[in-house]
């Protein structure tokens, strides 16, 4: 049994709200593909966990988002949801509650991991990669995926 764990911050919250609706058909796309990947392997009997980091004081927004989608209780139950207020937090809290496999798609945070100590799989999402800090990711370090459906490819050779 795997313990996935997952930063689905971008896809559950826009910190440009409420000009832009979080609701936009590209971003729902995103977060239904991730959806159905997931929840495959929670009936595989897999744990799924989500970790984000948000703004401090926006935790209930994002429970509301969580609820809305039926992520919550569909996917994960809201205590294997885990809010920080810095990206590298995530890292440490993947380590912590004993994450075998991490989905962000920030080098920065799966870097995190690695400085815990930890040695969970580390997937880079890179649809959803930022560059704006230039940190450049060592492809060897991680594996890679595209898409929702590369990451599913990747999670079942794991098993």
């Amino acid at each position: 049994m795997k313990h996935i764990t997952v930063d689905l911050g971008n896809t559950l919250f826009d910190r440009r709200l409420p000009k832009i609706p979080v609701y936009q058909e590209s971003v729902y796309q995103l977060f239904r593909d991730a959806f159905g990947v997931l929840s495959g392997h929670k009936y595989a009997g897999d744990k799924i966990s989500v970790i984000s980091y948000i703004p401090l004081g926006a935790e209930s927004r994002i429970m509301f988002n969580l609820c809305h989608h039926h992520i919550v209780p569909r996917l994960v139950n809201s205590a294997d949801v885990h809010f920080c207020y810095s990206r590298k937090s995530k890292g440490v809290i993947a380590a912590e509650i004993g994450s075998s496999v991490h989905i962000d798609d920030r080098v920065e945070v799966l870097n995190a991991i690695n400085d815990t100590g930890a040695t969970p799989e580390k997937i880079l999402f890179i649809e959803a990669y930022d560059d704006r800090k230039k940190t450049k990711p060592n492809f060897k370090r991680y594996h890679v995926a595209r898409n929702w459906e590369e990451v599913g490819a990747i999670l079942r050779s794991l098993e």
